[in-house]
């Protein structure tokens, strides 16, 4: 435990700052909230996605300095899944030797998901919490007493509290009971009547209210799926082939091998817990297939891997290899589901990363070989040859090396890509050196807004919302005073709270929402009023009232580029003319100057003027718009410069 945390937080140190949006903003939202007295609230409103998390990250935004805030998060989260491996440990003391329960608690610690930990991620708390309400299921099981079937409800309540997707325990439970002891069910009424009211009173919000639960699971409600029985079945099956490969193709026959002939009881109710759990895991991973972002949903799934990094520790321990004919079947039919996974598909999607880490390794694989025939064909040989190796040849803890190896370097690889994420999203959100900023500039006490104009950019119209959103996120996230986003059209890509507003585009005036003290705009989006301080994503005011644009560069990307369409819009007069410069300067320009009226159209529009590179053109009264085209097929940087 020590030397793992200790290398997660040296991990973690190299991560600058959040990067799996929007989880991290919305767990340090509330963490904010918590700690402020405001419980559970996202810009003044309540959101219904986790509780138990933001109350164990809160104590860390009672700090003063955001840098030690984020260090601290980053550090409650660490203890935790390192803790993850004490329950693995006495669970596994029940029925194996000390060695083997410490390899099996190693082997957790290992697993390539849990390079999450570096992030403000539900998992941190929903893991170790998980993994208690299973071992209590367990000793419910051996001797259900009053105080362990307490317990369990308990453990069940924090984990559902830290991650909705973990009600789905309040199934495995009576599902175990059932595997372990059909016969003698009412000796576990106290856990039973509870789990199993739960069920009912879910089913019926459901009917009465339908996609409630998928919505909550979902952890936004905008956020839509389509079921149909095949598609679920598919992306079961992908789920259980991504599960054998991610484990290395031997726990799962080793499951299956141990569930077949005679166990003491704590073998038996330890495989009834693991079979309940991967089954209910399996709907759920056949469910979440479909969800936004569509692909593997591996992270929502692993949670079950230490229970088969047990069985198979229990396996080797029990050295009983040679069951071929429960064995050849299995490793079979594992094989098959391997060999129909769709690999381009799942392996290049963009939402890899944040869902799928055990993934990571075969996706460099298929990088290295590409992602068709030759992939497949290396997959199902393995799947098929790992497992049938150990069932015939090897032994013991050479094979429990050989586990350790492939998961600490599928961890390592995990490790890698979320390191280049973070720096790529660092890099993206030009976050300055001086992160708290804002609050540097204007207090954290202060009320920012922010002046979503999203709707007129270029990044929007090719669908490139994260390097529209990322500088505001880190922003949000470093700055206390940063609390609140105004829209003008196309709003914020996550749906939390913000207010509405529509631009008049006869005075600039910004309609509908209460001029703010202070506002946040793109550099583009120029706001009548006093400039306080500026970063290459932001321009932060103190706003004039009413809240109001002095001029709009439209059609131009933050690095300066410009589609093959570029506007300046200009609400505040003093302009007699606009210098246009262009690069590279032997670009042929078609430029067309008229008066705003009605929205974004123009009247008593001036001849065209074709010109090279650079040209003053003369405006007439505000307010007005420039139009410029490119001549076909030409690229380069635009800018907008007015003069009296």
């Amino acid at each position: 435990m020590a030397v793992t945390a200790a290398l997660r937080g040296w991990l973690a140190s190299r991560i600058a700052m959040p990067w799996l949006f929007s989880d991290e903003l919305v767990h340090s939202e509330l963490a904010k909230s918590v700690a402020n007295g405001q419980l559970f609230e996202i810009r003044g409103r309540h959101v219904n996605i986790t509780y138990a998390y933001p109350l164990v990250l809160a104590p860390a935004w009672l700090l003063s300095s955001m840098a030690a805030t984020y260090a601290v998060a980053k550090g409650i989260g660490i203890a935790l899944v390192s803790a993850a491996a004490v329950p693995v440990y006495l669970w596994s003391r029940r029925f194996v030797t000390p060695i083997a329960a410490a390899v099996a608690a190693v082997l957790t610690l290992l697993l390539p998901e849990l390079a999450l930990t570096g992030a403000l991620m539900q998992e941190n708390l929903a893991f170790p919490a998980f993994l208690v309400a299973v071992f209590a299921l367990a000793l419910v099981l051996e001797e259900p007493r009053p105080q362990r079937q307490a317990l369990l409800l308990a453990a069940i309540a924090l984990a559902a509290l830290a991650r909705l997707e973990l009600l789905v325990l309040v199934a495995v439970v009576p599902t175990a009971v059932l595997l372990f002891a059909r016969a003698q069910w009412r000796r576990y009424a106290g856990v039973l009547v509870p789990t199993v009211g739960a069920i009912v009173a879910m089913a019926a919000v459901e009917i009465a209210r339908p996609s409630l639960f998928r919505d909550a699971l979902q952890t936004f409600p905008e956020t839509s799926a389509g079921y149909s029985i095949g598609g679920v079945l598919r992306w079961l099956v992908r789920t259980l082939a991504a599960l054998d490969l991610a484990t290395g193709a031997v726990p799962l026959v080793a499951l299956v091998l141990l569930t077949v002939g005679r166990r003491a009881p704590r073998e038996r109710a330890f495989l009834a817990v693991t079979w309940a759990c991967l089954g209910w895991f399996l709907v759920l991973g056949g469910l979440s297939g479909s969800w936004e972002p569509y692909g593997l949903k591996e992270r929502y799934v692993f949670y079950l891997q230490p229970l088969l990094m047990l069985a198979f520790v229990l396996w080797v321990e029990r050295d009983e290899g040679r069951r071929l004919r429960a064995g050849l079947p299995t490793v079979a039919a594992l094989a098959l589901a391997v060999g129909f996974l769709p690999l381009h598909a799942l392996l290049t999607a963009g939402s890899l990363p944040g869902n799928a880490l055990g993934m990571e390794l075969f996706r460099r694989l298929g990088n290295a070989i590409g992602f068709g025939d030759g992939l497949r064909a290396l997959l199902i040989v393995a799947a098929l040859a790992v497992p049938l190796l150990a069932l015939l040849v090897w032994r013991r803890w050479a094979l429990v090396a050989l586990m350790a190896v492939f998961l600490a370097v599928s961890a390592g690889f995990a490790a890698r890509v979320a390191d280049n994420q973070a720096r790529a999203v660092a890099e993206t959100a030009q976050v300055p050196r001086d992160r708290s900023w804002v609050d540097d500039t204007v207090g954290k006490d202060a009320d920012v807004v922010l002046l979503n104009t999203a709707n007129f950019m270029p990044e929007t119209a090719r669908g490139d919302y994260f390097t529209i959103w990322a500088p505001w996120w880190e922003t949000e996230f470093w700055n206390r005073s940063a609390r609140a986003v105004y829209s003008l059209g196309s709003p914020e890509p996550i749906p939390l709270a913000h207010k509405d507003g529509t631009l008049d585009w006869a005075t600039g005036v910004v309609e509908g929402v209460p001029t703010p003290r202070l506002v946040l705009s793109d550099p583009r989006f120029e706001v009548l009023g006093g400039r306080l301080r500026s970063t290459s994503a932001f321009v932060l005011y103190e706003p004039l009232a009413p809240l109001r644009l002095a001029s709009a560069t439209e059609g131009v990307f933050r690095d300066g580029e410009s589609s093959p369409y570029a506007a300046y819009d200009r609400w505040e007069p003093g302009a007699r003319r606009v210098r246009i410069d262009v690069s590279p300067g032997a670009v042929t320009l078609n430029v067309r100057v008229g008066r705003l009226v009605g929205g974004p159209a123009m009247g008593r529009v001036t001849d065209d003027i074709t010109a090279h590179g650079s040209v003053t053109v003369p405006v007439p009264p505000v307010p007005f718009r420039i139009e410029v085209r490119y001549g076909a097929g030409v690229r380069g940087t635009i800018s907008f410069t007015p003069s009296g």
